[in-house]
C-alpha cells in the first residue's frame, strides 16, 4: 500500500521514500514506493510529472492500493529514492480543480445543474452539467458567484471521514468510493467528496473564466479556465481584439458592425466574381463548340485539355458546351490533380460510363456518374492526354466514325 502524501499536503513537491518494487514494463520502468507525493490520474485530474531517483516520471497510475510511477529509465539504486514533483503543473492543477468545485457549486445553487463529470485538459477544463441548456445570463451568473467566492479568499479544508460520517455531511453529490471518504470543504459554500489536489484558500484560484458551452449527449458541456490559464486566455483575447481592431480600422465597440459590413462586402464580391467567371466560361464554351470538328451523324466532338482547371470548373464548362448543340464533350483538367469530365447532349445514345473506364486508368483515378455525365479524378496529371485519347477512340467507335 502506498501512503498518499498529496492527501496530507497538496503543496508538497519534494520528498523521499523507500522503493517497494522496481520492474520493467515494456520500454518503461515501473516503481512502487511506500509513500509518494505524485498524484495519479484520477477523478478527472491528470497525473503529476517530475523526477524520481534521477529518472523522468512519464505517468503515474493508481492500481488498487498501490501507486505506480512509470519512468523513462531505471531510477538510481539505493534504499531511498528522492522525488520532485513539477511545481508549476501541480500549481496549475490545484487552481483548475479548486476552481471547478466553485463553478460546479455555483451552477447547483443558481440553476440546479449538477456536474456529472469533470475533465482537466491540457488547454482548458470542462464540466458536463445535468441540464441540456443554459442561457448566457445563467453562465454569467455562475461565473460571477464562483469569482465572488474566490475574492473572499475562503478557507479550503480536506478531511477524511468514515462512510457513516460522510452520509451525515451536506455533500454536493454522493461519494464514488466505498469506505473512508476524503471531503474537500470550501467554507460556507461547498462540501464535496474528492481525492484531488486543492488550494488552501479560494483566493489562490485567482480567477475563473467560462469560455463557452455546448450540448453533448443530452448534457451541457461547459468549458472554463482558472488561475494562470485565465490570465493567459484574457491576454490572448486582448491581443486578438487589438489585432482585429487594427485590421478593421475601428474601435473595439464598433468591431461587430465593422465585420458585418466586411462580410456583406465579401459576399457581394463573391457573387460578382462568380457571375463574371460564369460569363467567361459561357464564352469559352461557345468558342470550343464552334471550333470542334463534326463526327458521324452530325455530332460534334469537343476534346480539350485545360491546364490549371479543377473538377468543379471543368464539369460546369463541359455541361455548358453540351447545351450549345448536338455534341459529345471530353474535357481533361490538370490542376492540383488530374480531372476528367465527359458530357453528351440529349438525344445521343451513348453510355459515357464505358468511355470513362479506360480513361480513368490512365490517370490512376476513380470516377462515375450517369450515362450522359461522368467525371473522374486521379493522381497522374501526366496521363490526361492519354485518357482523352482513350475516351475519344471509344466515342468515335460508338458513333460509327
Amino acid at each position: 500500500m502506498t501512503q498518499r502524501l498529496f492527501f496530507e499536503n497538496a503543496y508538497l513537491t519534494e520528498f523521499e521514500a523507500r522503493p517497494l518494487r522496481v520492474q520493467r514494463e515494456g520500454e518503461r520502468t515501473a516503481v512502487v514506493l511506500d509513500a509518494t507525493a505524485f498524484y495519479p490520474t484520477s477523478g478527472g485530474q491528470p497525473h503529476d510529472l517530475g523526477e524520481l531517483g534521477g529518472a523522468r516520471v512519464l505517468n503515474v497510475e493508481e492500481r488498487g492500493a498501490e501507486i505506480v510511477h512509470l519512468l523513462d529509465r531505471a531510477p538510481d539504486s539505493g534504499p531511498v529514492l528522492r522525488g520532485r514533483v513539477d511545481p508549476d503543473r501541480r500549481r496549475d492543477h490545484r487552481e483548475q480543480h479548486s476552481g471547478q468545485h466553485l463553478l460546479s457549486a455555483a451552477f447547483v445553487q443558481l440553476a440546479r445543474a449538477e456536474t456529472s463529470s469533470f475533465h482537466l485538459g491540457a488547454e482548458e477544463c470542462t464540466i458536463d452539467l445535468s441540464r441540456p441548456a443554459l442561457g448566457p445570463d445563467d453562465l454569467d451568473a455562475a461565473e460571477d458567484l464562483a469569482n465572488r467566492i474566490v475574492r473572499e479568499c475562503r478557507p479550503v479544508r480536506p478531511t477524511i471521514h468514515s462512510a457513516a460520517e460522510a452520509k451525515a455531511l451536506p455533500l454536493r453529490k454522493p461519494p464514488a468510493v466505498e469506505g473512508d471518504v476524503r471531503v474537500v470543504t470550501v467554507e460556507g459554500f461547498d462540501v464535496s467528496a474528492c481525492g484531488g489536489t486543492h488550494v488552501a484558500r479560494t483566493g489562490e484560484v485567482g480567477q475563473i473564466r467560462v469560455l463557452g458551452a455546448e450540448k453533448t449527449k443530452g448534457l451541457l458541456r461547459v468549458s472554463f479556465v482558472c488561475g494562470g490559464r485565465a490570465l493567459l486566455a484574457a491576454r490572448r483575447k486582448g491581443r486578438l481584439l487589438e489585432a482585429l481592431r487594427g485590421a478593421a480600422g475601428t474601435s473595439e465597440p464598433e468591431l461587430p458592425a465593422a465585420f458585418g459590413r466586411l462580410r456583406a462586402e465579401g459576399e457581394r464580391l463573391r457573387k460578382a466574381h462568380q457571375e463574371t467567371s460564369e460569363a467567361l466560361l459561357a464564352y469559352e464554351a461557345r468558342e470550343l463548340f464552334a471550333a470542334a470538328p463534326g463526327a458521324a451523324g452530325g455530332t460534334k466532338l469537343v476534346v480539350k485539355t485545360l491546364d490549371g482547371r479543377e473538377m468543379k470548373e471543368l464539369s460546369w464548362l463541359a455541361d455548358r458546351i453540351a447545351r450549345e448543340g448536338r455534341c459529345v464533350v471530353l474535357l481533361g483538367g490538370r490542376g492540383e490533380r488530374a480531372s476528367l469530365a465527359f458530357v453528351r447532349s440529349e438525344g445521343i445514345d451513348l453510355d459515357l460510363r464505358k468511355a470513362l473506364e479506360p480513361a480513368a486508368r490512365e490517370i490512376e483515378g476513380k470516377g462515375g456518374g450517369r450515362p450522359n455525365f461522368v467525371q473522374a479524378g486521379g493522381s497522374r496529371r501526366e496521363g490526361v492526354e492519354a485518357a482523352l485519347a482513350a475516351a475519344r477512340a471509344w466515342v468515335a467507335a460508338a458513333l460509327g466514325g
